[in-house]
């Protein structure tokens, strides 16, 4: 009787496992989400959308891109480490969720690099920072010098705790010695209004997010903050021509996988993910959005976000930040 049933127990984990290699083998065989932990019109958002259209293609499947916002891009993320790994759920991930999260926050519910595995990095992009159209200042020295000269006077607009445009700032404060007082907002579609409606004065904010209002009139764009100029902004000076060197930071934007994803699978994922990097209407569009094609093999991919870990980890102490 023992045989017997270690026999039939062989044969089920045996069949299991032909199912899942199977599984792997017809993958994608549904659709497939992209989880995006920010509102739609953002960074993430755009970037997803753009590499929605294309994978779908090339996967031969539809893409589905969801906004799960809350708690910056706490809530979005978390939804993603606890999804299935089966490559059918996949997160939109950068420097917020996937490394400074886990230095703002003392439960952050989930590890970006421990509980996601990379994909592969696909855009990069400056942020810039931008004041009302009316603010008394029309460069950086001159905003830095009216913040040093009235103390606690002007506000700073930001995302969320641990969003970029939260993390920006606070690292901005720590170079010049200024202090903002901060006015968090959940998404820029609430934050922009009240800028231009002269409730906040300054943002730091992604370069596609901020282009708009920029081109529109209604914010000035002070800065790039970037070791060179965006193609956008050409006329907006880096951070270091405007007087803050060291200031800098390109941020960037991948997909990643929960962890245990199958290797069969992520191989599929990251040749498509190559082969629609190529795409020359992809770069094109990322190109149009302030940003630009960001490809590394997935070795580099793996040490560059460990080096991101350890780089930020290190700034974001220098800045005083602490977790909550």
């Amino acid at each position: 009787m023992r045989t017997m049933l270690k026999f039939v127990t062989c044969i089920a984990i045996g069949f299991s496992f032909l199912q899942a290699a199977q599984a792997d083998a017809n993958y994608p065989e549904k659709p497939i989400r992209i989880v995006v932990p920010s509102t739609p019109g953002g960074g993430f958002d755009v970037v997803s959308r753009i590499l929605g259209q294309y994978l779908s293609e090339v996967l031969k499947q539809n893409i589905i891109i969801e906004n799960r916002t809350g708690a910056g891009t706490l809530v979005g993320s978390q939804v993603a480490a606890k999804a299935q790994p089966d490559g059918y759920t996949l997160l939109a991930g950068g420097l917020s969720n996937i490394i400074w999260n886990m230095h703002l926050y003392s439960a952050p519910g989930y590890d970006g690099l421990s509980d996601f595995v990379p994909v592969g990095l696909a855009y990069t992009v400056p942020y810039v920072a931008v004041v009302r159209k009316d603010f008394p200042a029309n460069s950086l020295k001159e905003f830095i010098d009216l913040a040093r000269a009235q103390p606690d006077k002007f506000n700073m607009a930001h995302l969320g705790s641990g969003t970029g445009a939260h993390i920006m700032g606070t690292y901005f404060m720590k170079q010049t010695g200024i202090k903002l007082t901060d006015i968090p907002y959940k998404g820029s579609q609430l934050a922009y209004p009240d800028l231009i409606a002269g409730r906040a004065d300054v943002i730091f904010d992604t370069a596609p997010s901020a282009r708009p209002h920029v081109q529109a009139n209604n914010m000035k764009a002070l800065a790039i903050v970037s070791p060179r100029r965006s193609n956008i902004f050409p006329n907006v000076p880096t951070s270091a021509e405007a007087g803050v060197p060291g200031w800098e930071i390109e941020s960037w934007v991948g997909l990643f996988a929960p962890a245990k994803t199958p290797a069969p699978v992520l191989e599929k994922l990251r040749s498509a993910l190559s082969q629609v990097l190529t795409n020359r209407e992809l770069r094109q569009k990322f190109e149009a959005s302030a940003g630009e094609v960001f490809t590394l093999s997935p070795k580099e991919t793996e040490a560059f976000i460990q080096s991101e870990g350890r780089k930020w980890a290190a700034i974001l102490k220098d800045a005083g930040v602490k977790p909550q």
